[in-house]
């Protein structure tokens, strides 16, 4: 009989590097020797117009080794509705009355509508409900942002209730900045089967968290398996650079930005291709604006790829590429994992620097905002220069044994 797998918190397509997560993570669940079903429940409610829009390409992966997805509990607030604030309140009043009561089929019936029942029993004939990777055990946006945060969590929430056996699987954890979000997030970490990490930099930077028996693997982006890795020195000399819209000094980083990019084409003699890696969040209106602040003999030798489409397509581009200044972590995790150096730019939690520990290479993460931000983004570029072959043989060695590792670490969990 098949174990039954179900992949939470599953966002849109529209984010290249969530899709990735998903797809690299049901892979490595497939090749684990063992008979599975998987399916996967959504961010999005069953009447969000984006449950059926964003998720077009994961539907089609599912539907190929017999899987579906499942609409969202509670999940994502859909922000173009009437009377937002008055839905949410009652949703919120109807969800929290609900938590004592998940056990009870009646109560189901009574409180929940006929979607969220498919996504409610889905939960309960599961054998494992894994909480897939990236970054979602935050708040960091204040009350609010724990309002989100619990939302995001209530489907989890429910998965522990129902007594399932539950993992968190190549995520970061943290932020959490109020006390609410402090006090839920450990009341999960204590109750989950199993927490597998994509890097500790998280547990030692946020030391409010309980502790317990954390395994320390990597993104499971590095996993993929849509394009193969090759080391290719007879590419074009082009670097590929991701930006988006930042949340702290952004001023900064567009100063930083239009630096870079006139150094690689100036001195290095690069040309350079701004990659939409979400183009849900604005990257493409992001890349003209830094375009545009660039020097019109510079501007010659940049171009932006806003017709991309599809996540196989985006990674045959990375593979194009010498090396890459990536903005977007993502962006930098598949350029590695098709053999392509990436340097990264921190803009979020521990993250970056964590998984960037993680590879031996803790000084290739740059922070914008410092004086020395450009030095150092010099310096690994003579770094690549110097000796491309061998760092990519490195990180490639580190990945393997990373996948390696968790492929065993789900053996061991759809076994026991």
């Amino acid at each position: 009989m098949k174990k039954q797998v179900t992949l939470i918190q599953c966002y849109s397509d529209h984010n290249y590097g969530d899709l990735g997560i998903i797809l690299s993570t049901a892979d490595l669940f497939y090749d684990a020797d063992i008979d599975v079903q998987i399916n996967s429940i959504s961010t999005y409610n069953y009447d969000d117009k984006r449950f059926n829009t964003e998720h077009e390409d994961l539907k089609d992966y599912l539907l190929k080794h017999d899987g579906k997805m499942f609409p969202g509990i509670f999940g994502i607030v859909d922000r173009d509705k009437k009377f937002i604030y008055i839905r949410s309140f009652l949703s919120l009043l109807r969800f929290l009355l609900f938590v004592p009561l998940i056990k009870q089929s009646w109560a189901a019936k009574i409180l929940l509508n006929k979607s969220e029942i498919e996504s409610y029993n889905l939960l309960k004939n599961s054998d494992l409900v894994v909480s897939k990777g990236g970054s979602y055990f935050c708040d960091d946006n204040g009350k609010l942002g724990f309002l989100s945060f619990f939302r995001l969590w209530y489907i989890g929430l429910m998965a522990i209730k129902l007594g399932k056996k539950v993992v968190i699987l190549g995520q970061s954890i943290g932020p959490l900045n109020t006390s609410l979000g402090k006090s839920f997030g450990n009341y999960l970490l204590k109750r989950f089967n199993k927490v597998i990490l994509r890097e500790s930099v998280c547990l030692k930077e946020y030391d409010y968290f309980i502790k317990r028996d954390y395994v320390i693997n990597n993104d499971m982006v590095f996993f993929q398996k849509l394009v193969k890795p090759s080391i290719n020195e007879n590419i074009n000399k082009t670097v590929g650079v991701t930006v988006k819209y930042v949340d702290k000094d952004q001023d900064k980083y567009f100063v930083f930005m239009k630096e870079a990019i006139t150094l690689l084409v100036n001195k290095y003699n690069f040309d350079v291709v701004m990659l939409p890696q979400v183009p849900l969040d604005n990257d493409i209106k992001a890349s003209k604006e830094i375009w545009e602040t660039l020097g019109a003999e510079i501007k010659n030798r940049v171009r932006i790829l806003d017709d991309l489409n599809g996540i196989n397509n985006l990674l045959n581009e990375y593979a194009k590429l010498y090396f890459v200044l990536g903005t977007r972590l993502h962006s930098c995790i598949f350029s590695w994992s098709v053999g392509v150096p990436a340097i990264n730019i921190s803009y979020h939690g521990t993250k970056s620097q964590g998984i960037y520990d993680n590879l031996g290479l803790r000084n290739w993460v740059l922070n914008y905002s410092s004086d020395e931000s450009i030095s150092l983004f010099e310096k690994n570029v003579n770094s690549i220069l110097e000796s491309r072959s061998s760092i990519i043989e490195k990180v490639t060695e580190r990945i393997s044994k990373d996948k390696e590792q968790v492929g065993e670490l789900i053996k061991n969990l759809l076994v026991s």
